[in-house]
């Protein structure tokens, strides 16, 4: 599981996450232990590596916030056994079911060895496409 906890200091409204993300949605902050009435807004950057939580208002000096990694289970494609797999989509949701198993262990796999995983799924795909 992908975790950063920050202590607030009262003033800082915007604190910055060093974990992979999809997509916002994966990300859940929760203050002391609790989530927030008003979320914060979640701004993935740009290579999806981690990102910013930005509050309206600054948390309160010495409230700890905790950043979590909970990938949402989501079905990103439909492959329509008429079409030709694309490799590239296939490899982006096998990443994304990884990275959904990771979170439900709570073990941090490392990339190496899921994308170990990728040659012999894409040989399979392409055997059975052919």
């Amino acid at each position: 599981m992908y975790r950063n906890d920050f202590t607030a200091d009262g003033l800082t409204k915007n604190f910055t996450f060093d974990f992979p993300v999809f997509q916002a949605a994966d990300v859940e902050v929760v203050v002391n232990g609790v989530r927030p009435e008003q979320q914060p807004t979640i701004t993935p950057n740009s290579s999806l590596t981690g990102g910013t939580i930005s509050f309206s208002v600054a948390p309160s000096q010495g409230s700890v916030i905790s950043a979590i990694r909970l990938t949402k289970i989501t079905r990103p494609m439909d492959y329509d056994p008429a079409q030709c797999v694309d490799i590239e989509q296939l490899n982006a949701d096998l990443s994304l079911l990884v990275n959904v198993l990771k979170d439900a262990s709570g073990v941090n796999v490392s990339a190496m060895q899921a994308t170990s995983l990728l040659p012999t799924l894409q040989a399979y795909v392409e055997d059975r496409v052919a």
